[in-house]
């Protein structure tokens, strides 16, 4: 009997090891998920998971969704691992040309799943990179973290175009600093844009790491171009106490 019952303890202590990790990274789907730019978590050496979920659309009048998860490391800011999935199609015009309305209920429930397929696929890796589950939406800078006033900007420093193809033969340079209220200011990161996506360059949205005095600043260089929208989206890390320098 006694034999029974440790086989029966351990059987159970085996499944639920198996089991867990699933259901903290698979059942992670936030109330009235919108689209937006989200942190899906942190670990504890500062690496960060980032979930952008956007509409798209096109000539032809199709529209749906799109999930890209992101894992940078926001000491270095090297993007370690990267999936992107768009979801089904969806069209507001049926074949005979007339105008028809797709349910709000049937895209919520597609943007789910496309969440929690985004997930699912990205479960190895989040557990690779020991991330932990905490979902936030980015906020925006400027704001007080710490007891400090922060803010970031985005400073351009050459816009070149030598040709008459934007697209190919553009370019803008620039960087990003960081200002604090107690510190001082500091230089995150220089950049280039190329093509159509540096015709303009904005940013300023951050997650704030649980574990260390830490932030993850997104910019992004973007432009229009025909019938395309065209974005190159860009994150660079933060300690929030050391580098500064004051006036």
């Amino acid at each position: 009997m006694c034999k029974k019952i440790i086989k029966w303890i351990v059987l159970n202590l085996f499944v639920t090891f198996l089991v867990l990790p699933s259901i903290a990274y698979g059942s992670s789907v936030p109330k009235n998920l919108k689209t937006g730019l989200y942190s899906y978590g942190w670990s504890k050496d500062g690496k960060c998971a980032v979930i952008q979920l956007s509409n798209w659309d096109d000539v032809s009048g199709a529209f749906g969704y799109k999930i890209e998860i992101i894992i940078v490391n926001a000491v270095n800011d090297k993007v370690l691992w990267k999936y992107e999935k768009t979801s089904e199609d969806f069209y507001n015009i049926d074949e005979e040309g007339n105008t028809k309305k797709v349910p709000q209920s049937t895209l919520d429930k597609a943007l789910r799943s496309l969440f929690e397929t985004g997930v699912k696929e990205a479960t190895p890796s989040f557990k690779q990179y020991k991330i932990d589950m905490n979902i936030q939406k980015f906020k925006n800078l400027p704001d007080t973290i710490n007891g400090s006033e922060y803010s970031a900007e985005i400073k351009i420093l050459k816009y070149i175009n030598h040709g008459e193809d934007e697209l190919t033969e553009a370019r803008k340079y620039g960087e990003i600093w960081l200002y604090s209220s107690k510190h001082g200011k500091k230089k995150l990161t220089d950049f280039v844009f190329e093509g159509v996506r540096a015709r303009e360059v904005k940013g300023g949205r951050y997650t704030k790491s649980p574990y260390e005095k830490r932030i993850l600043i997104n910019f992004y260089g973007y432009g229009s171009f025909m019938d395309g929208f065209y974005i190159d989206e860009r994150f660079t890390g933060a300690d929030l106490t050391t580098r500064f320098k004051k006036d």
